[in-house]
């Protein structure tokens, strides 16, 4: 009979309403379940809190390992802490107010999430961060609820089977401290907001970087962490490789083989292992992730668009009217929502960024710069685009980094000053709060390098070492890249 209440409890619960003071909690509870998440770390036991107030008939936690409900009641609920998800049963039709006071909160660590629907109680909150935004940011979220007491239902933000995020009902909620949201995952994936912001699945610091080096005397596929470290070779290939693109999900590398002048896409597990040729045209390249890991983007022969599954089939060209005297067309990242493409327009003698949308294959100007504009890769949520803008420096063209809004507006320039970015792939860290780049400075003995740098462009950190020659072309598990 619990577990029929217990699930009815799902479509019927009302929020959890607290403020806090220090480490104090102040609670209201309204007459009915509450889905409760504690900002302190509590001295009480589960039976002390239910003992604070007559109107709490019972606690109760979701154990995933058992598949049920643990409950002071029955007596198999004994602890409570932050980082959890509980629920109050209360029996008043009077609200209860609640004042629970305990220790500070210092790191919760990964709170862990199953495949399919959680509760996911937020403790505290690093950042600003709309559902929508988190879900941009990690492909895996199916979807995310808050229930409305005002409209007695919920709002609901889901993915939809192109793996576009959607609004169901106009309203995109912020995540708070105090809150509970239900987070339908398609996996296994921790949730982690002890750091500068919130992260379910790979933190930024963990995640994997693909790249390219030419320290074995060609180049070569490696990966490293967003520290730097566990710099490893992965690539097999007698062949010049280049433009690794990581998957999403983080599972698989796309990339370019270069052999007698011919240039075709593979892919390959993260590890190096199962390499796979996808296309044979002989002159694919750019490869880009859709945001659902299904899709790539990639660029024949610097003249069209095309997309394909990611096993190669299905391969299939997007018809676009080009215009004026654009006489190619390349550099593709598909944009985190899944409904548009950024491109770089190739003219004779200068380029700009452009984004193709996919509803009617229409292609938009975005950038209207002098020179060389190339290289856009759009934010995990979706608000901003980052590429290089030549500037002329004697005889020779050389990148800046910039970053604008998605709409082409706000053009600011991140590079250092000095810098020389010849590299035209850029890319952001999973949860936007990084950039990725290659650069060559007179400091790296005018060795190409990774570095990695805050989205506003400060924080600057090289990755890689000139002890290793050229390192270029970084890019995250990131979505659309």
């Amino acid at each position: 009979m619990k577990k029929k209440v217990i699930f009815w409890v799902v479509l019927v619960f009302s929020l959890l309403f607290f403020s806090t003071a220090g480490a104090d909690q102040s609670m209201v509870l309204k007459n009915g379940f509450n889905f409760v998440g504690f900002t302190a770390q509590l001295s009480l036991t589960a039976a002390q809190f239910k003992a604070l107030n007559s109107a709490i008939e019972d606690v109760y936690l979701y154990s995933p390992a058992a598949g049920s409900f643990l409950s002071v009641q029955d007596g198999t609920l004994a602890s409570l802490s932050a980082g959890k998800g509980y629920i109050v049963k209360i029996s008043s039709a009077q609200d209860v107010s609640l004042n629970v006071t305990g220790a500070e909160l210092s790191l919760i660590g990964n709170i862990s999430l199953k495949a399919g629907f959680n509760l996911a109680g937020f403790s505290k909150m690093p950042e600003t961060v709309k559902f929508s935004e988190l879900m941009a940011r990690q492909p895996k979220i199916k979807g995310m609820y808050k229930w409305s007491l005002a409209a007695g239902t919920f709002i609901q933000v889901v993915r939809n089977a192109a793996g576009a995020v959607e609004q169901l009902d106009g309203s995109d909620p912020v995540i708070k401290a105090g809150e509970s949201y239900f987070i339908n995952l398609t996996e296994d994936l921790p949730l982690n907001y002890d750091g500068a912001s919130v992260v379910i699945g790979t933190s930024p610091a963990e995640a994997v970087i693909a790249f390219v080096s030419n320290r074995n005397g060609r180049n070569e596929i490696f990966t490293m962490t967003a520290s730097g470290a566990s710099q490893k070779k992965i690539s097999n290939h007698q062949e010049t490789v280049h433009s690794p693109a990581v998957s999403p999900d983080g599972t698989k590398v796309a990339y370019v083989v270069e052999a007698e002048g011919k240039y075709d896409i593979y892919s390959m597990n993260i590890d190096g292992t199962a390499a796979k040729r996808l296309t044979t045209d002989g002159y694919s390249s750019w490869p880009a992730w859709s945001p659902d890991g299904t899709k790539l983007a990639y660029s024949k022969s610097l003249a069209e668009i095309w997309t394909m599954t990611s096993d190669g089939s299905s391969q299939a060209k997007i018809t676009l009217t080009l215009p004026g005297s654009m006489d190619r067309i390349g550099h593709p990242c598909w944009s985190p929502d899944g409904s548009m493409i950024a491109v770089t327009g190739f003219f004779s003698a200068s380029s700009n960024i452009y984004y193709i949308k996919l509803a009617d294959s229409t292609l938009h100007q975005l950038t209207y710069n002098v020179g060389m504009n190339m290289g856009p890769a759009w934010s995990p949520d979706g608000s901003k685009i980052v590429f290089g803008s030549s500037i002329t420096v004697g005889l020779d063209s050389i990148y800046k980094i910039y970053v604008m809004n998605s709409d082409g507006l706000n053009q600011k320039e991140l590079s250092a000053s000095g810098a020389e970015s010849f590299s035209v792939k850029y890319c952001w860290s999973p949860d936007g709060t990084k950039i990725a780049f290659s650069e060559k400075r007179a400091a790296d003995n005018n060795y190409s390098q990774i570095y990695i740098m805050s989205s506003d462009g400060s924080a600057q950190t090289r990755l890689t070492d000139p002890s290793t020659l050229d390192n270029s072309a970084p890019s995250f598990a990131a979505p659309g890249r």
